[in-house]
């Protein structure tokens, strides 16, 4: 069933009725029909238990496109030529479930596809050297390495404890840059809007029940105000009316104390 645009009549088999009933299908070929998607869950149901080679080279699959542990006598897996990056570690464990089932038989095809070795793929490449199912090229493909260029995943096999030590420095690199970063934007923002921060530690405070006088203590005042020239009319006026007429606390402003003695002497 090579090269016969299943894709498209797939698409519409919502009831997975094109192979239902064909319970003793153990080869079956759809390579270089165009698909992309996942198989529905149903579509192989008939073949879980006689199945034993699929191909499905050719195709324009990112990843397996279906779930391989289902599979109980399938020890030949085709997918050469699609568009798979690598392989995560569920398909790996998948595919090691296979390799248990057929009695260590299991047989994979990978080349042909744009492999990747990257940080996020070395645990992939590691499987390839350390697995004992059966790949072609004997693990070994072609694959772009995180600086763009071509090597293959036996250079980056042999090389692996230094490229996971650059992937783990790459990772704190970027780590710590971004907390600097946020550091850096608290700290301007800080700056910026210091004064509020200010006010909404003071207003935090007072509401404190620990900063409440305590009912046996009898105080003149409950806050003492120290302020320069400068902040003169907001003191008397948005600060002063917040606290004393709206929060009820007694200030003591020295400008306004001095007033008053001033007016006490004149009197006396």
């Amino acid at each position: 069933m090579q090269s016969s645009s299943l894709s498209i009549g797939l698409k519409d088999d919502h009831h997975s009725k094109f192979l239902h009933g064909l319970k003793r299908l153990q080869y079956i070929d759809f390579s270089r029909n165009a698909f992309e998607d996942r198989f529905r869950i149903s579509t192989f149901k008939s073949q879980l238990d006689s199945v034993q080679s699929l191909i499905l080279e050719g195709n324009l699959f990112t990843s397996v496109p279906l779930n391989l542990e289902d599979f109980n006598r399938l020890s030949f897996l085709n997918i050469r030529n699609n568009k798979i990056a690598y392989l995560i570690t569920k398909e790996i464990n998948a595919i090691e479930v296979l390799f248990r089932k057929s009695n260590r038989t299991m047989t994979v095809l990978l080349d042909g596809n744009p492999l990747v070795c990257t940080c996020a793929s070395l645990d992939f490449v590691e499987w390839l050297f350390t697995t004992k199912v059966k790949l072609d090229s004997n693990g070994s493909y072609s694959c772009v390495g995180n600086d763009g260029n071509i090597t293959t995943t036996n250079a980056v096999y042999n090389h692996l404890r230094i490229f996971r030590i650059r992937c783990i420095t790459t990772v704190w690199v970027i780590f710590s840059v971004t907390l600097f970063g946020v550091l850096l934007l608290f700290i301007l923002v800080g700056y910026r809007y210091k004064l509020h921060l200010q006010y909404f530690c003071l207003f935090i405070g007072m509401a404190n029940p620990l900063f409440l006088k305590s009912k046996e203590e009898k105080l003149e005042y409950d806050a003492y105000v120290a302020y320069c020239d400068g902040d003169y009319e907001w003191v008397y006026g948005p600060l002063r009316i917040f606290l004393e007429e709206r929060r009820n606390y007694k200030l003591l402003l020295l400008d306004r104390e001095m007033s008053l003695l001033e007016n006490i002497d004149f009197l006396l």
